[in-house]
This record gives structure tokens, sequence and C-alpha cells, in this order.
């Protein structure tokens, strides 16, 4: 059973769209290229339509790293998962956390993730790696979550930021 939990809400409005992420534009977020962590190509991408409204946290359920090769490994193992078991075009989520503290790019700001149900088009789904049922998130993991809300907010992507979802309890307003 998956719970669901409004956390936060604010109403927000910011820049503009970049295609693609450049990582000096983010201060504050180490990012791993799908080129570093050696992702497939995806079978197809549909464009993120603009602006988007949510910002929904998930946990991956497994997975759990707490170093790069481990994360690497893991968030490969996720997109193969995604797609050669259920079909997807590529792995669901927009970024995944690692507990390394860095952020993975999944289909990133500019494509629709496959996250969660009536959401996919009007938000992105930030995963955690691991189960957060019966663990908490690293201090590292919370801290680049919200620089990546902040750097997504502030000078990547336009955004009007109704709600963030968690769907675990660890994930609290305190984010911001």
């Amino acid at each position: 059973m998956i719970r669901i939990w409004a956390v936060c809400i604010s109403f927000l409005t910011i820049g503009n769209v970049s295609e693609g992420i450049d990582k000096k534009v983010c201060d504050g977020v180490d990012f791993v290229s799908r080129e570093e962590w050696r992702a497939r190509r995806p079978v197809d991408t549909y464009p993120l339509p603009l602006p988007v409204s949510h910002v929904i946290i998930l946990h991956t359920v497994f997975g759990a790293c707490d170093n790069t090769p481990l994360c690497i490994r893991n968030v490969q193992f996720i997109q193969d998962y995604h797609m050669d078991e259920k079909g997807w075009w590529d792995i669901a989520y927009s970024f995944l956390i690692g507990g390394d503290g860095l952020v993975y790019i999944g289909v990133g700001f500019g494509n629709v993730g496959e996250f969660t149900i009536n959401y996919n088009s009007i938000g992105i789904g930030i995963a955690f790696m691991g189960n957060f049922d019966i663990m908490t998130p690293t201090d590292q993991m919370m801290n680049a979550t919200k620089n990546l809300i902040n750097c997504g907010i502030k000078k990547v992507m336009y955004l009007k930021l109704k709600t963030i979802w968690a769907t675990f309890e660890a994930f609290l307003c305190e984010v911001f």
C-alpha cells in the first residue's frame, strides 16, 4: 500500500526553461549525468508541458546505496527494471537521490516521467534510493533534494509550484 501525504504547499513563479542541465547553473547540486551513470537510450521521450505544478517525492524501495559506484549500479538496475520488466520508455523518475548525496539525472526537467499516475505530465518525480519506510534519508540526501528543488524554482525551469507530495513520512517541509 502506498501512502501519500501533502507535506508542503506554496505558490511560486520562477524563471525560464533550460534544455538539459548545466551543472554550473545549479549551485550546491552535484549531478551525475546520464552519460556518467551510463544510461541506456530511451525508447522514446515526451516533452514535459510547462509550467509544472507538483514535485512528487518517492522512494525506490530497493537500491539503497552509500557510495557512487553502488549508486550507479543501482540506477542502471532501476532503469533496466523499468524498461525491460515494466515496458516503459526509460527510467521512471526525473531525478534520483543517492545515499552518496549526488543527484542522478533520470528523464530530467524536460521530459515526462512515469512515477505517479495522473501527475506525470504536471510534475517532476524525485526518487530517494532506498526504502524510507524502514530507514531515514541522510542529511546529504535531504540537502541534495532541497538544492535541486530550489535550483528548479530559481534557475532551471518555469514552475508554478503548488504542492510537494511525499510517499514516505521522513520527508518534511523543512526542506525549504
